[in-house]
Protein backbone atom coordinates (compact mmCIF):
# COMPACT_ATOMS: atom_id res chain seq x y z
CA UNK A 1 0.00 0.00 0.00
CA UNK A 2 3.12 2.27 0.78
CA UNK A 3 4.66 1.69 -2.30
CA UNK A 4 1.66 2.40 -4.01
CA UNK A 5 1.31 5.60 -2.23
CA UNK A 6 4.90 6.51 -3.10
CA UNK A 7 4.31 5.86 -7.10
CA UNK A 8 1.25 7.22 -7.31
CA UNK A 9 2.47 10.72 -6.00
CA UNK A 10 5.64 10.10 -8.33
CA UNK A 11 3.32 9.86 -11.31
CA UNK A 12 1.57 13.24 -10.20
CA UNK A 13 4.89 15.12 -10.10
CA UNK A 14 5.87 13.63 -13.58
CA UNK A 15 2.93 14.60 -15.65
CA UNK A 16 2.34 17.79 -13.51
CA UNK A 17 5.52 19.07 -15.60
CA UNK A 18 6.65 21.56 -12.84
CA UNK A 19 9.51 20.57 -11.57
CA UNK A 20 11.23 23.23 -9.79
CA UNK A 21 13.68 25.51 -11.76
CA UNK A 22 17.82 25.81 -9.83
CA UNK A 23 18.28 29.56 -7.91
CA UNK A 24 20.75 29.95 -11.20
CA UNK A 25 17.94 29.40 -13.63
CA UNK A 26 15.83 31.75 -11.66
CA UNK A 27 18.59 34.20 -11.81
CA UNK A 28 18.94 33.70 -15.81
CA UNK A 29 15.56 35.10 -16.24
CA UNK A 30 16.12 37.68 -13.80
CA UNK A 31 19.40 38.71 -15.16
CA UNK A 32 17.57 38.80 -18.92
CA UNK A 33 15.06 41.17 -17.83
CA UNK A 34 16.77 43.93 -16.12
CA UNK A 35 18.83 44.12 -19.14
CA UNK A 36 16.00 44.28 -21.02
CA UNK A 37 14.07 46.72 -18.74
CA UNK A 38 16.93 49.09 -19.28
CA UNK A 39 17.08 48.85 -22.74
CA UNK A 40 13.62 49.74 -23.62
CA UNK A 41 14.36 53.27 -21.54
CA UNK A 42 16.73 54.00 -24.57
CA UNK A 43 14.67 53.93 -27.96
CA UNK A 44 12.28 56.50 -27.00
CA UNK A 45 14.92 58.61 -25.73
CA UNK A 46 16.62 58.70 -29.70
CA UNK A 47 13.03 59.75 -30.65
CA UNK A 48 12.63 62.46 -28.23
CA UNK A 49 15.77 63.71 -29.32
CA UNK A 50 15.35 64.20 -33.05
CA UNK A 51 12.08 65.60 -32.42
CA UNK A 52 14.03 68.05 -29.95
CA UNK A 53 16.86 68.51 -32.50
CA UNK A 54 14.47 69.53 -35.35
CA UNK A 55 12.57 72.21 -33.25
CA UNK A 56 16.06 73.57 -32.77
CA UNK A 57 16.99 73.70 -36.26
CA UNK A 58 13.48 74.92 -37.22
CA UNK A 59 14.09 77.92 -34.81
CA UNK A 60 17.67 78.52 -35.09
CA UNK A 61 17.69 81.67 -37.08
CA UNK A 62 13.84 82.69 -36.37
CA UNK A 63 15.19 85.65 -34.06
CA UNK A 64 16.46 87.40 -37.06
CA UNK A 65 13.02 87.57 -38.89
CA UNK A 66 10.21 90.34 -38.73
CA UNK A 67 7.96 89.58 -35.51
CA UNK A 68 5.14 88.22 -38.24
CA UNK A 69 7.63 85.95 -39.69
CA UNK A 70 9.25 84.82 -36.71
CA UNK A 71 6.20 83.80 -35.12
CA UNK A 72 4.59 81.42 -37.72
CA UNK A 73 8.06 80.15 -37.65
CA UNK A 74 7.41 79.58 -34.09
CA UNK A 75 3.88 77.50 -35.00
CA UNK A 76 5.34 75.65 -37.85
CA UNK A 77 8.41 74.26 -35.51
CA UNK A 78 5.32 73.38 -33.16
CA UNK A 79 3.32 71.63 -35.89
CA UNK A 80 5.90 69.41 -37.10
CA UNK A 81 6.86 68.52 -33.42
CA UNK A 82 3.01 66.87 -33.26
CA UNK A 83 3.56 65.62 -36.04
CA UNK A 84 6.68 63.91 -35.50
CA UNK A 85 5.57 62.47 -32.07
CA UNK A 86 2.15 61.26 -33.52
CA UNK A 87 4.61 59.75 -36.06
CA UNK A 88 6.17 57.77 -33.46
CA UNK A 89 3.03 56.37 -31.70
CA UNK A 90 3.25 52.74 -32.96
CA UNK A 91 6.92 52.70 -31.75
CA UNK A 92 6.35 54.05 -28.67
CA UNK A 93 3.75 51.31 -28.31
CA UNK A 94 6.23 48.46 -28.91
CA UNK A 95 8.43 50.20 -26.53
CA UNK A 96 5.58 49.68 -23.45
CA UNK A 97 4.88 46.54 -24.29
CA UNK A 98 8.55 45.53 -24.04
CA UNK A 99 9.18 47.46 -20.74
CA UNK A 100 5.76 45.43 -19.91
CA UNK A 101 6.81 42.28 -20.17
CA UNK A 102 10.50 43.39 -18.81
CA UNK A 103 8.43 43.82 -15.61
CA UNK A 104 6.92 41.25 -14.94
CA UNK A 105 9.79 39.30 -15.60
CA UNK A 106 11.20 40.83 -12.92
CA UNK A 107 8.15 40.26 -10.50
CA UNK A 108 7.51 36.55 -11.65
CA UNK A 109 11.62 35.47 -11.10
CA UNK A 110 11.85 37.81 -7.48
CA UNK A 111 12.98 36.24 -4.71
CA UNK A 112 9.90 36.92 -2.93
CA UNK A 113 6.74 36.91 -4.20
CA UNK A 114 4.99 38.86 -1.54
CA UNK A 115 6.50 41.95 -2.27
CA UNK A 116 5.03 41.60 -6.02
CA UNK A 117 2.05 41.39 -5.18
CA UNK A 118 -1.23 43.47 -5.31
CA UNK A 119 -3.30 45.77 -7.53
CA UNK A 120 0.00 46.57 -9.21
CA UNK A 121 0.38 43.32 -10.65
CA UNK A 122 -3.30 43.28 -12.00
CA UNK A 123 -3.04 46.71 -13.13
CA UNK A 124 0.69 45.45 -15.15
CA UNK A 125 -0.91 42.46 -16.74
CA UNK A 126 -4.19 44.20 -17.80
CA UNK A 127 -2.21 47.34 -19.29
CA UNK A 128 -0.08 44.67 -20.94
CA UNK A 129 -3.40 42.97 -22.62
CA UNK A 130 -4.48 46.53 -23.58
CA UNK A 131 -1.32 47.77 -24.72
CA UNK A 132 -1.19 44.38 -27.31
CA UNK A 133 -4.93 45.18 -27.85
CA UNK A 134 -4.02 48.61 -29.69
CA UNK A 135 -1.20 47.56 -31.12
CA UNK A 136 -2.95 44.90 -33.01
CA UNK A 137 -5.49 47.39 -33.97
CA UNK A 138 -2.84 49.80 -35.55
CA UNK A 139 -2.66 49.96 -39.51
CA UNK A 140 0.59 49.99 -39.50
CA UNK A 141 0.82 46.31 -37.37
CA UNK A 142 2.38 44.16 -40.02
CA UNK A 143 2.47 40.81 -37.45
CA UNK A 144 -0.15 40.91 -34.70
CA UNK A 145 0.36 39.59 -31.05
CA UNK A 146 -1.81 36.89 -29.41
CA UNK A 147 -4.02 38.59 -26.66
CA UNK A 148 -3.89 37.09 -23.13
CA UNK A 149 -0.23 36.96 -22.15
CA UNK A 150 -1.17 40.00 -19.51
CA UNK A 151 -3.71 38.40 -17.60
CA UNK A 152 -1.23 35.24 -17.59
CA UNK A 153 1.32 36.98 -15.71
CA UNK A 154 -0.96 39.22 -13.77
CA UNK A 155 -2.83 36.23 -12.00
CA UNK A 156 0.53 34.55 -12.03
CA UNK A 157 2.06 36.74 -10.22
CA UNK A 158 -0.94 37.26 -7.56
CA UNK A 159 -0.77 33.46 -6.81
CA UNK A 160 2.14 33.05 -6.06
CA UNK A 161 2.22 35.60 -3.96
CA UNK A 162 -0.18 33.76 -2.13
CA UNK A 163 0.69 30.15 -2.70
CA UNK A 164 4.08 30.43 -3.34
CA UNK A 165 6.38 27.00 -4.17
CA UNK A 166 9.61 27.04 -6.58
CA UNK A 167 7.65 24.81 -8.50
CA UNK A 168 4.51 26.52 -9.00
CA UNK A 169 6.68 29.47 -10.07
CA UNK A 170 8.80 27.40 -11.96
CA UNK A 171 5.76 26.37 -13.87
CA UNK A 172 4.39 29.58 -14.47
CA UNK A 173 7.66 31.04 -15.37
CA UNK A 174 7.96 29.00 -18.18
CA UNK A 175 4.56 29.62 -19.38
CA UNK A 176 5.12 33.38 -19.41
CA UNK A 177 9.00 33.06 -21.56
CA UNK A 178 7.12 30.63 -23.74
CA UNK A 179 4.13 32.86 -24.66
CA UNK A 180 7.40 35.59 -24.60
CA UNK A 181 8.87 33.51 -27.46
CA UNK A 182 6.15 34.97 -29.70
CA UNK A 183 6.15 38.44 -28.45
CA UNK A 184 9.81 39.36 -28.39
CA UNK A 185 10.36 39.16 -32.71
CA UNK A 186 7.49 40.99 -33.10
CA UNK A 187 8.08 43.95 -31.38
CA UNK A 188 11.82 44.38 -31.11
CA UNK A 189 11.77 43.96 -34.81
CA UNK A 190 9.08 46.41 -34.52
CA UNK A 191 11.42 49.02 -32.81
CA UNK A 192 14.32 48.76 -35.40
CA UNK A 193 11.61 49.03 -38.03
CA UNK A 194 10.38 52.10 -36.78
CA UNK A 195 14.07 54.01 -35.40
CA UNK A 196 15.19 53.26 -39.74
CA UNK A 197 11.81 54.88 -40.70
CA UNK A 198 11.82 57.56 -37.95
CA UNK A 199 15.75 58.05 -37.61
CA UNK A 200 18.43 56.66 -39.97
CA UNK A 201 16.08 56.61 -42.89
CA UNK A 202 15.15 60.54 -43.63
CA UNK A 203 15.27 62.22 -40.09
CA UNK A 204 18.93 62.38 -39.81
CA UNK A 205 18.74 63.59 -43.47
CA UNK A 206 16.77 66.09 -43.12
CA UNK A 207 17.63 67.39 -40.45
CA UNK A 208 21.17 68.21 -41.43
CA UNK A 209 19.91 69.32 -44.68
CA UNK A 210 17.42 72.12 -42.67
CA UNK A 211 20.66 72.68 -40.14
CA UNK A 212 22.47 73.27 -43.69
CA UNK A 213 19.89 75.80 -45.09
CA UNK A 214 19.31 77.87 -41.73
CA UNK A 215 22.65 78.14 -41.54
CA UNK A 216 23.15 79.41 -45.30
CA UNK A 217 19.95 82.21 -45.21
CA UNK A 218 21.04 83.93 -41.58
CA UNK A 219 22.94 86.28 -43.19
CA UNK A 220 20.41 86.97 -45.74
CA UNK A 221 18.10 87.64 -42.63
CA UNK A 222 20.21 90.15 -40.83
CA UNK A 223 19.78 93.62 -42.36
CA UNK A 224 22.13 95.80 -40.70
CA UNK A 225 26.32 94.96 -41.85
CA UNK A 226 27.75 95.98 -39.08
CA UNK A 227 25.55 92.90 -36.94
CA UNK A 228 26.53 89.81 -39.71
CA UNK A 229 29.64 89.17 -37.98
CA UNK A 230 28.79 88.81 -34.58
CA UNK A 231 25.44 86.87 -35.67
CA UNK A 232 27.77 84.71 -37.61
CA UNK A 233 29.70 83.94 -34.88
CA UNK A 234 27.22 83.12 -32.40
CA UNK A 235 24.85 81.28 -34.99
CA UNK A 236 27.87 79.06 -35.99
CA UNK A 237 28.29 77.86 -32.42
CA UNK A 238 24.87 76.57 -31.91
CA UNK A 239 25.06 74.99 -35.38
CA UNK A 240 27.84 73.35 -34.45
CA UNK A 241 26.44 71.94 -31.10
CA UNK A 242 23.52 70.68 -33.11
CA UNK A 243 25.96 68.94 -35.86
CA UNK A 244 27.13 66.96 -32.53
CA UNK A 245 24.18 65.92 -31.34
CA UNK A 246 22.48 64.99 -34.71
CA UNK A 247 25.58 62.40 -34.56
CA UNK A 248 25.67 61.31 -31.33
CA UNK A 249 21.70 60.55 -32.15
CA UNK A 250 23.12 58.41 -35.05
CA UNK A 251 25.53 56.67 -32.79
CA UNK A 252 22.49 56.12 -29.98
CA UNK A 253 20.00 54.60 -32.59
CA UNK A 254 22.25 52.75 -34.50
CA UNK A 255 22.90 50.79 -30.95
CA UNK A 256 19.39 50.33 -30.08
CA UNK A 257 18.72 48.78 -33.62
CA UNK A 258 22.06 46.23 -33.30
CA UNK A 259 20.73 45.81 -29.48
CA UNK A 260 17.51 43.68 -31.38
CA UNK A 261 18.87 40.43 -32.56
CA UNK A 262 20.82 40.31 -28.85
CA UNK A 263 17.73 40.48 -26.97
CA UNK A 264 15.63 37.82 -29.50
CA UNK A 265 18.97 35.34 -29.35
CA UNK A 266 19.38 35.77 -25.32
CA UNK A 267 15.59 34.98 -25.08
CA UNK A 268 15.51 32.07 -27.15
CA UNK A 269 18.56 31.15 -24.78
CA UNK A 270 16.98 31.88 -21.97
CA UNK A 271 14.13 29.46 -22.99
CA UNK A 272 16.59 27.01 -23.38
CA UNK A 273 18.06 27.63 -19.53
CA UNK A 274 14.48 26.85 -18.24
CA UNK A 275 14.82 23.46 -19.64
CA UNK A 276 18.32 22.76 -19.20
CA UNK A 277 20.02 23.34 -15.35
CA UNK A 278 23.35 25.18 -15.80
CA UNK A 279 25.82 27.02 -13.92
CA UNK A 280 25.26 30.16 -13.35
CA UNK A 281 28.91 31.11 -15.02
CA UNK A 282 27.10 29.46 -18.35
CA UNK A 283 23.76 31.67 -17.80
CA UNK A 284 25.88 35.00 -17.98
CA UNK A 285 27.87 33.96 -20.79
CA UNK A 286 24.83 33.68 -22.42
CA UNK A 287 23.41 37.10 -21.91
CA UNK A 288 27.07 38.96 -22.13
CA UNK A 289 26.19 39.53 -26.03
CA UNK A 290 23.31 41.80 -24.61
CA UNK A 291 24.79 42.83 -21.64
CA UNK A 292 27.57 44.66 -24.33
CA UNK A 293 25.05 46.20 -26.19
CA UNK A 294 22.95 47.76 -22.97
CA UNK A 295 26.10 48.61 -21.77
CA UNK A 296 26.98 50.24 -25.40
CA UNK A 297 23.85 52.14 -25.43
CA UNK A 298 24.27 53.70 -22.04
CA UNK A 299 27.79 54.95 -23.40
CA UNK A 300 25.84 56.52 -26.17
CA UNK A 301 22.78 58.16 -23.77
CA UNK A 302 25.77 59.44 -21.73
CA UNK A 303 27.34 61.25 -24.76
CA UNK A 304 24.09 62.49 -25.88
CA UNK A 305 23.86 64.13 -21.98
CA UNK A 306 27.31 65.63 -21.85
Amino acid sequence: MKYRSVSAIAFLFVISGCASLSRDQVKSVNVYSQLLKEYTAYPGTAITELVDLEYEATLLNSGTFADRLANQQLWSAYDSKKSQLAAAADVDLSIQILGDYADALVKLSSKDLRDSIGTSSLRLGTNIDSSIAQYNSSPKTVKKIPIGIGSLVGEGITFLGTHYTRNEQARKLKQYVKEGNVLIPIVTDAIALGMKELIMGNGITNLKEKIRINQTNLLQNIPAEAYKAYYANEYNRGVAALIVRTDKLEVLTGEVIDAVNNIKKAHQQLTDNLTEKKKLMNVLSDTQALFISVRNLNQAYRQIKK
